[in-house]
Formats: structure tokens, C-alpha cells, sequence
């Protein structure tokens, strides 16, 4: 500032400054089930991560973590906030970890029309909207199939029919990185 007589006060002056670099935080993976962990990765645009100082918050916990890679262990969908700090600049920068349910299937449901169990419910497959679901005879035949998600739980039918009393086979794919496809067997039981 000029005090009137050509000096310049620099009492008054505030420095400013602007990063010129982006920090880029990603989780690998971003989705988890339950109980499971993921790694949290913060990418420095324009420098060199050991030339930073890396703080993270959990937005759902407030808990803090230090460094530009760190383990979490969401307890539902979370959203973390890294902050990447080189002397007077920072940034900040937010990456999302979806958390899902575990799948447990049921091994046995009873479609007689008595309105209990009346079919093969696997809730958890909401979280998994691209998810297959295919349903096989002891013959290899294919009794029921859901593509792009488990909209519809099968009834225990075919073509509208009680297929018989027995066990089936299911192979499940979840289409998502952290659940492989899995398989296993459903009894029908009247």
C-alpha cells in the first residue's frame, strides 16, 4: 500500500496464493462389501506426491487419516475429503466408496400359496443392478434367468408352472469387481 509519500507499507499487504497443482484422490476398489477394506490413493497433477503433505477425513466418522495412500474400512457409503498441502497452498479433493451388503442366499424356499417363502428372495442383489442370475434343473436345463439385475425373485415356476420339489443350481454374477460370480444349489420344498 502507498502511504501518500511513495513508500510503500507492506504491513497491509496480504500475500496471495494459487496452487498450481490438482489433487486427484481415487479408491481401489470403490465399491466394498460389508467388513471389507479399500485403499484410498491421492495423485498429485502438476508435482510430485513427496513433495505434499496428505490429511483425509472420513465425512460420515470424522476420523483422519495421514498419508497419500491409507487403508479405510467403511461403515456405510462414505464420502473421504484429501487434503494435499504444500506450504502455503492446498487442495482439496473428495472421492466416494459405496458400501454394499453381503449376498447371503437362501438355500431353500417353499412356493405352495400358503404366503411365507413363497420365493427365492436375495435382497442384497438391489445393490448389484447389473447383476445374472441363472437357475438350472439337475439336468442342465435353465429354469429361470434374470439379466441386468434381480428384478423379479423367482417363484419356484417355469412358463407359469411349479417346476417339481428338488434342489436346483444357481450360478450368480454379481458384474462387480469386488464379488466374483458364485454358484451353489436351491431346494424347492412343498
Amino acid at each position: 500500500m502507498d502511504d501518500g509519500n511513495g513508500c510503500v507499507d507492506s504491513a497491509g499487504l496480504v500475500e496471495v496464493s494459487q496452487a498450481n497443482f490438482e489433487v486427484v484422490p481415487t479408491a481401489s476398489p470403490a465399491f466394498v462389501v460389508e467388513g471389507n477394506s479399500t485403499t484410498l490413493n491421492a495423485t498429485i497433477v502438476g508435482g510430485a506426491a513427496s513433495d505434499f503433505e496428505f490429511s483425509w477425513i472420513d465425512l460420515v466418522t470424522s476420523d483422519e487419516f495421514q498419508g497419500d495412500q491409507v487403508v479405510v474400512t467403511p461403515i456405510k457409503t462414505t464420502t473421504y475429503e484429501v487434503t494435499a498441502s504444500q506450504g502455503h497452498c492446498s487442495e482439496l479433493g473428495n472421492v466416494v466408496v459405496v458400501l454394499r451388503e453381503e449376498l447371503e442366499v437362501p438355500s431353500a424356499f417353499t412356493p405352495n400359496g400358503d404366503g411365507n417363502n413363497e420365493s427365492w428372495n436375495i435382497p442384497a442383489l438391489v445393490g448389484y443392478p447389473q447383476a445374472t442370475v441363472r437357475i438350472f434343473n439337475r439336468w442342465g436345463n435353465i429354469v429361470y434367468e434374470q439379466l441386468n439385475g434381480y428384478l423379479e425373485p423367482w417363484d419356484g415356476t417355469i412358463n407359469g408352472k411349479y417346476v417339481p420339489v428338488g434342489t436346483y443350481y444357481y450360478i450368480i454374477d454379481p458384474v462387480a469387481e469386488e464379488v466374483p460370480a458364485f454358484e451353489g444349489s436351491v431346494t424347492i420344498v412343498r
